[in-house]
């Protein structure tokens, strides 16, 4: 009875037991199956070395799981070769801008140009002075259009909105949609440095496009590019000599940089080593009308090679800053030529050339300070005003010059003075090529502009007889090539509407968008074709350098083969031998043991 009663309370304690241990298990069980519900943070990724001399360590921070850049950074099987145009079009393209000009590529075109209609309609006289700017602010049509002022985080951005230099900016923002629409579906524009995510994607982008400057400046990777990482680096100085930070040389010349684009090259291209007056190529021409000039002159320390000059290109027109004028790079006073993409001739007409009355013109400062010991720019331009006087004391009775007598315009009379000029000089500046130009074609008049052929710019609107008139550096032949167009206005009235067309046909996003998706495929097939080139030449030269051990090992081969073939022939030789001596022993034990039999026999027969 007691061992009954003790045995029961023995298995109830064991089924308690028993229940509580299944309570404990099936509350562990909820409490996992609630953390795998609860979201968790991502371990930051291990630091990684680069290779050569790029060595610091890569920390983009920590991002949540399924973040963009996770789906943007995720590995991809490497194109075939030789790459087809759509593989090279599916690369991850980041393009690195200024956060001031982020909102652009958000930004309907139509909106663009709701606000650029409504600004300009409210201008009764856009030749004026004042009447762009603060009152666009108040317009609905132009809420949120504008760039920011102030970033995300409350503080001003480096640059204001209509700084020149961000003008390349509108046009990475304009061309985006259009380049993704041609294939490019992992392009990003990216502009934030606080964002994990950014910094993430820009560091596994296989090819980067930002400005030399901004480089540096913009973002915390200029020691953490990837080995296979490409870029076309843009340079938005205003004239054509290369200039580049030193600090930025040893990405010009790498094989990772595929392009270096401007919006005016010197041409040649070997001009970009020198000479240079004032550091400009082009100003180095002034230099035999100063006495002593070629003291001045200098060259590239090191000069640049030809691979580096041949990845220059142009392929930034500066009609953008006027088409898009309140956008990055462009300015309120630009707005008045709305009219002139729009061509509507209501809000800027353009007399046609027979209907002016000055046939020449020249509208500048003569004096500018110099960067050396004399001033290129104010030798060039004074040179520009003799000419010009030159040929208004010749050729007064017949033709109308306007020579500037230290007057100063007002824009708007500057603006009325050139629609009523049929052809009008526009001497260089610190570049090849100034905004007066593109003011004067806009206006509707012929350009001259000398040495034309010692510059490319994009697009092509200063081609000699074609476009534009071109002259001597100095202007000695200025009588000789205007004369023609002087004295045959259809001619000259042809070319203007000619440049006006062109300088319009590249404001457009879409022809932009071609060129530079023809710019990007070619230079990543000449990347990859370098790369599989470099791979087989490195494994022919190692062949070569392998061939004279290899033929010593195959002479030590040899002989070790020959000499296993003679100890093989040897020993099957002493096989042999003993083999034969073996059968020879085998043949006498039988003969001996044949007459002892014949002796046996012979015994039991006499028996």
């Amino acid at each position: 009875m007691v061992e009954r009663a003790n045995k029961r309370e023995a298995g109830s304690g064991q089924r308690v037991g028993l229940q509580a241990a299944l309570a404990v298990a099936g509350l562990l069980l909820l409490v996992v199956w609630h953390t795998q519900r609860s979201p968790v943070m991502v371990t930051p990724p291990q630091q990684q070395l680069y290779v050569n001399d790029l060595t610091l360590p890569l920390d983009v921070g920590a991002v949540e799981h399924e973040d963009e850049a996770d789906l943007w950074c995720a590995p991809r099987p490497p194109p075939s070769w030789p790459p087809t145009d759509s593989q090279l079009r599916q690369l991850r393209v980041a393009i690195v801008i200024d956060p001031v000009c982020r909102r652009q590529e958000l930004m309907p075109e139509e909106k663009v140009f709701e606000c650029l209609d409504k600004v300009v309609s409210h201008c009764k006289d856009v030749t004026k002075t004042g009447c762009f700017g603060g009152w666009s602010g108040k317009a609905p049509e132009c809420e949120a259009v504008l760039p920011t002022e102030v970033l995300d985080d409350g503080t001003a951005p480096p640059k204001k909105w209509n700084h020149y230099q961000l003008w390349w900016q509108t046009i990475m923002t304009k061309i985006a949609p259009e380049l993704r629409a041609l294939g490019w579906g992992n392009l990003k524009i990216i502009s934030d440095s606080k964002s994990a995510s950014e910094r993430r994607m820009a560091s596994c982008a296989d090819l980067l496009i930002t400005s030399t400057t901004m480089f540096w400046q913009l973002y915390p990777f200029k020691h953490m590019m990837r080995p296979w990482q490409r870029l076309i680096l843009i340079e938005q100085y205003g004239a054509g000599t290369f200039m580049i930070p030193q600090d930025m040389e040893q990405f010009t010349e790498s094989n990772r940089t595929l392009a270096i684009v401007k919006h005016v090259l010197v041409d040649p291209p070997e001009g970009q080593n020198g000479p240079f007056l004032e550091e400009r190529s082009h100003l180095a021409l002034m230099a035999p009308l100063v006495e002593g000039g070629e003291k001045y002159l200098t060259r590239r320390e090191r000069p640049w090679n030809e691979t580096t000059l041949d990845k220059m290109e142009v392929l930034l027109p500066m009609t953008v800053r006027f088409s898009n004028s309140i956008q990055c790079g462009g300015s309120w006073g630009f707005a008045r030529f709305h009219g002139f993409f729009t061509k509507n001739h209501n809000r800027w007409p353009i007399p046609p050339l027979i209907e002016r009355p000055y046939d020449v013109t020249f509208i500048g400062k003569l004096e500018y300070e110099a960067k050396a010991e004399v001033s290129g720019v104010t030798i060039h331009r004074q040179a520009a005003v003799k000419a010009l006087s030159a040929f208004r004391d010749k050729w007064g009775h017949k033709y109308k010059v306007y020579v500037p007598q230290g007057e100063r315009l007002e824009y708007h009379e500057y603006i009325q003075l050139l629609k009523q000029s049929k052809l009008v000089l526009s001497p260089w500046g610190w570049g090849e090529w100034s905004h007066k130009d593109f003011e004067i074609l806009m206006s509707g008049c012929v350009v001259i502009k000398p040495r034309a052929d010692i510059f490319k710019i994009h697009p092509a609107i200063f081609e000699h007889n074609v476009t534009a008139i071109s002259t001597r550096e100095d202007l000695t032949d200025l009588e000789e090539q205007i004369l023609p167009f002087l004295q045959d206005l259809p001619r000259a009235q042809a070319m203007a509407t000619r440049q006006q067309g062109l300088f319009r046909k590249y404001a457009r996003s879409e022809v932009l968008a071609k060129e530079w998706d023809q710019l990007m495929v070619e230079r990543l097939r000449k990347s990859f074709s370098a790369e599989q080139q470099a791979a087989l030449a490195a494994a022919a030269a190692a062949g070569e350098a392998r061939a004279a051990d290899l033929e010593g090992e195959d002479e030590a081969i040899a002989e070790e083969q020959q000499q296993r073939l003679e100890e093989e022939a040897k020993r099957t030789e002493e096989q042999e031998a003993q083999r034969q001596q073996e059968e020879e022993a085998e043949e006498q034990e039988g003969d001996e043991d044949s007459g002892g039999k014949e002796s046996e026999e012979g015994g039991d027969a006499r028996r």
